[in-house]
């Protein structure tokens, strides 16, 4: 007896329920995810200024090829999240999944605006960081200018913390004080990375770093 050929197409995954936009009260519990995504955005400062250095000076650490591993995840999750606020701060568009948090979701809120260039930035970004593609074989490598890049998305969600720091919220009345807090913490930490790159300038007698 034959026995029927079995199909090598994977049965059909279940539809998932379509996501709803979230609530003013999600988005107000949201507020300490967006501070954390801000705050990540410096971590390649803090990788580069501080902690590689330190490894280097360490001869039992250093490891070139450990160095350069670490250096390069380092990269691409700043990168990440450099992206991600730029998605943030974008206007709204047609194809914005109802489930994403926008700044624009926040009623009051109307400084959108796309804080690094949508082309080339914004697509390479999208293209090299957030997927795997062809783009790096077939256009070469390129070079991501990460500090001015990280100033701008912090210096944007600064900008995006104060101003709803005068936003009254029903669904949050801790808004103005939990805002302002995470403003203050992210002008603090711009000015530690201004410094840090200046004394960095300085010590290898460089007017720019």
């Amino acid at each position: 007896m034959q026995s029927e050929p079995t199909s090598s197409k994977p049965p059909d995954a279940p539809k998932k329920p379509k996501e709803s936009p979230p609530t003013p009260e999600e988005l107000e519990r949201a507020l300490p995810d967006l501070f954390y995504a801000a705050n990540q955005c410096a971590a390649f400062h803090f990788w580069y200024l501080m902690a590689l250095p330190v490894l280097k000076a360490d001869r039992e650490l250093a490891d070139q090829h450990l160095d350069l591993m670490i250096q390069n995840g380092v990269v691409e999750a700043t990168l990440l999240f450099v992206r991600k606020a730029a998605e943030f701060f974008k206007p709204s568009q047609p194809g914005d999944k109802p489930d994403s948090i926008y700044s624009y979701r926040y009623e009051g809120y109307i400084q959108q605006e796309w804080i690094v260039p949508f082309d080339p930035t914004y697509i390479e970004l999208h293209k090299r960081v957030g997927h795997i593609t062809v783009r790096q074989a077939r256009y070469g490598q390129m070079e991501w200018p990460v500090f001015p890049m990280v100033q701008q998305a912090l210096m944007k969600w600064t900008k995006f913390f104060n101003a709803l720091a005068a936003i009254p919220s029903p669904a949050n009345p801790r808004r103005a004080e939990q805002c302002a807090q995470y403003a203050q913490a992210l002008e603090k930490l711009l000015a530690r990375m201004e410094n840090d790159v200046k004394k960095a300038a300085e010590l290898e007698g460089q007017k720019k770093f």
